[in-house]
């Protein structure tokens, strides 16, 4: 939510995946962000806020 409209500006979806496959105990992170948001700094500030626990969190190896 930005502070000013507090209206939303990004949905951010993790999982855990379990598969019989190469892909087996992977995290999946998906983040949609508004276009105005897309830039390499702004996800860069949130991608270093969520991995770093996610592997734990999500009981993930990569």
């Amino acid at each position: 939510m930005t502070k000013k409209s507090m209206k939303l500006s990004a949905r951010l979806k993790v999982f855990h995946r379990s598969a019989n496959d190469n892909f087996n105990h992977v995290g999946v992170l998906r983040l949609d962000l508004k276009s105005e948001y897309e830039t390499s700094e702004e996800i860069f500030t949130i991608m270093n806020l969520i991995v770093p626990p996610t592997f734990d969190l999500f009981e993930c190896e990569e």
